[in-house]
């Protein structure tokens, strides 16, 4: 039998009244007082009222619906891998110019004080696949755990969005969990090829927390949970998963990372999967930041940018999912207030393979 108009009402009505996107617990706690309140009045007045609360829920509802809507119709549309057109022309014209890609530019140094517990803002030189240092002329050997593992000659800027990634109470617990910690966070380091990690301003400034809490299994489960249908969008394969990584990253005013692939070399050469979450205070009181991913090729045994590329706003609550060896950068950041809770948060981090 078909569904009548009011039983679809119903089921959808009892979706979205579950959902705290769409009423949060207080409102609906606060929506059957009036109610009960209303239901006790006498005469005409408990019509005119009742009439006006359930006129004003439903034009609530439906605006909320509307916004969710509208957000998931474009994460599924920014989602879509380049078509087979694009790369087929891409491809084209690297062969044809048989030219190393011109590299992104330099990062512009912003001026006024750093964020806490870092030194000056230094003029950052071009960027390079690899950190500039003593080690900098090393490549990796292209084996069965090189970032080629799995992948194309070029690999297009495609990235998986997922918004909405958590609950609000999910959210708003993760950020208290990084204001508690903030004297944990630690100046962020940098790895180089054959050497230790080590840090270096002129390549990376932030500063990180390697210990989630109960956040680590939380963020891990929903990331398991929604690979099944993000690796497809990626172009990726199945994989057999070892283990994941994640830390938190805190940018501050004049802090940015940049280009760089994540899984170049060494240990960190079985990365497969590359995942950024952005959270922050609201209203949102830093400027820039964007995720910057580039087309990448395969040259001399790296992955290095081409000139094709695409940002990512850091939007409150949204997940990224990107291929490890996919050169990217993160934008100089702008919060002139400078404390910690008006920083960039993310939580980023890595699903490795494992080795063959």
């Amino acid at each position: 039998m078909f569904a009548t108009a009011k039983e679809t009402i119903d089921r959808i009505s009892g979706v979205l009244v579950e959902d705290e996107q769409t009423l949060t617990p207080q409102e609906k706690e606060l929506l059957a007082n009036l109610l009960q309140a209303a239901n006790q009045q006498a005469g005409e007045g408990r019509n005119v009222l009742t009439d006006t609360i359930i006129r004003a829920v439903g034009e609530t509802v439906a605006q909320r619906a509307y916004n969710m809507l509208g957000q998931s119709i474009a994460q599924r549309l920014a989602a879509e891998p380049l078509s087979n057109l694009q790369e087929i022309r891409r491809t084209a014209l690297a062969e044809r110019l048989h030219m190393p890609p011109k590299p992104p530019g330099p990062i512009p140094p912003f001026p006024g004080p750093p964020g806490p517990g870092k030194a000056l803002v230094m003029p950052p030189q071009p960027p390079s696949p690899f950190p500039p240092g003593p080690h900098a002329a090393a490549r990796p050997s292209a084996d069965k755990f090189s970032p080629r593992f799995l992948q194309a000659e070029i690999l297009p800027a495609t990235c998986v969005v997922l918004d909405e990634f958590l609950s609000t109470s999910e959210l708003e617990g993760l950020y208290q969990y990084a204001l508690a910690h903030e004297n944990d966070f630690q100046v962020s380091e940098v790895i180089a090829p054959g050497a230790s990690s080590e840090i270096d301003f002129d390549h990376r400034r932030s500063r990180v927390l390697m210990e989630l809490g109960r956040f680590q299994n939380l963020l891990e489960g929903k990331l398991l949970a929604a690979l099944p249908r993000v690796l497809p969008r990626l172009n990726c394969p199945p994989f057999a998963k070892s283990h994941t990584e994640m830390q938190i990253t805190a940018s501050g005013d004049g802090d940015f990372f940049r280009c760089h692939s994540d899984n170049a070399y060494g240990e960190i050469s079985s990365r497969q999967v590359t995942f950024v979450y952005f959270f922050h205070r609201e209203p949102k009181a830093f400027e820039g930041g964007e995720l910057k991913l580039y087309d990448s090729q395969w040259q001399d045994n790296t992955y290095v940018a081409m000139e094709s590329s695409r940002a990512v706003v850091p939007e409150q609550n949204r997940m990224v999912l990107f291929i490890s060896s996919l050169m990217h950068e993160l934008a100089p950041v702008r919060c002139l207030s400078g404390r910690f809770a008006d920083s960039r948060f993310t939580v980023n981090g890595w699903m490795h393979r494992e080795r063959l």
